[in-house]
């Protein structure tokens, strides 16, 4: 063969060759862009799932509060157990504000607390109101600053309020 004969294949050769590289490229463009947006959703999706589920706790524990509201004694100092319980529904939802302030999981154990503290006390009394309020104070820094921040405002509305309720939620 001459050098003549070999010219017409170079191009036929190089044709696959180039659909070849084309088709890698491809591929490899969108391995990669699959990559980065599995890499990209994937957090915010657990993050979704993570603020669903922190939510879900939170609201549990202001049913509960607001369970306490509708049991005030019928007293003249009615206004002042509701304040009371009030400053708790209100520190739940500001306390447990973000996963990010409050651990889902010191959210959970709160949850926990809450719920023995009111199978033990029957029925519920200021004084569970107080260890209510106080216990936001060791879920973490973001609690510990807000009871410290409001205790004032929460112990002079309880102070004025009847010890006990007639009734449990």
């Amino acid at each position: 063969m001459t050098a003549s004969q070999e010219a017409p294949d170079i191009p036929s050769q190089t044709r696959p060759n180039r659909k070849r590289r084309l088709v890698l490229f491809i591929i490899a463009t969108l391995a990669v862009g699959t990559f980065f947006l599995v890499r990209t959703l994937v957090p915010a999706f657990r993050y979704a799932a993570l603020r669903q589920a922190y939510a879900r706790e939170v609201d549990a524990i202001q049913n509960r509060f607001e369970q306490l509201d509708v049991m005030k004694p019928v007293t003249r100092e009615e206004h002042a157990w509701n304040d009371a319980t009030g400053w708790l529904t209100t520190a739940t939802g500001n306390v447990f504000f973000t996963p990010e302030s409050i651990p889902l999981e010191s959210v959970k154990q709160y949850h926990r607390d809450l719920m023995d503290r009111l199978e033990k006390s029957k029925p519920w009394t200021l004084t569970d109101t107080k260890w209510a309020w106080n216990r936001f104070a060791s879920t973490g820094p973001a609690g510990e600053r807000y009871v410290k921040r409001f205790g004032p405002g929460f112990d002079e509305s309880v102070a004025m309020a009847p010890e006990s309720a007639p009734v449990r939620p």
